[in-house]
């Protein structure tokens, strides 16, 4: 079995490399670490010290893929979602809310 193993962070090196997590994996299976390029502002371990046990390989982090799921991430949380806007028609504490007449008369002029 082939496993392959996406390092993005130090804080991932810190918790499982360093600590052994993928030793037994390693031993038993067929093991590729991957890691983004170098210079990437999330990885700033140096990766030829750490002791793998198996073999790794840099990826560029591919720009326009990254903007587009960055995209729909900013569409998806400006995106009205169902009861928004009655919690954002209800009155803050302290304050009172109009009735439905008045909202009509303000709407009309």
């Amino acid at each position: 079995m082939k496993i392959l193993v996406f390092i993005e962070h130090d804080i991932v090196v810190r918790h499982f490399i360093h600590r052994g997590v993928f030793r037994p994996r390693v031993a038993k299976r067929e093991v590729l670490f991957i890691f983004p390029e170098e210079g990437h502002k999330r990885v700033t371990t140096d990766i030829a010290a750490l002791d793998l046990g198996a073999p790794f390989i840099r990826l560029a982090v591919d720009q326009d893929r990254r903007k587009l799921w960055k995209r729909l991430f900013q569409v998806n949380h400006l995106r009205r979602r169902r009861g928004d806007l009655r919690r954002g028609l209800q009155s803050q504490p302290g304050q009172q809310r109009p009735t439905k007449q008045q909202s009509m008369k303000q709407h009309a002029a």
